[in-house]
């Protein structure tokens, strides 16, 4: 775990995700949940779920949240725009 740590915080390059995986892992360090992420995307919650899995694989995430901190970590989600208030 330690090492993809390391390789983020060293400018490896960060893996491509598509807008919706983007989207997903937004939405979730912004707390919501699958049925929230679904109604957004216009998606039923299991492909909701799978496109998060798919952005976990992507980042080589052990789950959910360490999806989020390494996508924050690689640059791809702004900790700026996430802590904005609504």
């Amino acid at each position: 775990m330690q090492s993809r740590f390391r390789k983020a915080a060293a400018g490896a390059s960060p893996p491509t995700l598509d807008v919706s995986e983007t989207i997903c892992l937004s939405m979730t360090a912004n707390g919501k949940g699958l049925l929230d992420i679904a109604a957004a995307l216009g998606v039923p919650v299991p492909h909701a779920e799978v496109i998060l899995l798919r952005a976990e694989e992507k980042l080589g995430a052990n789950n959910r949240l360490h999806a989020v901190s390494l996508a924050m970590l690689y640059g791809i989600l702004d900790i700026g725009a996430i802590l904005k208030p609504e």
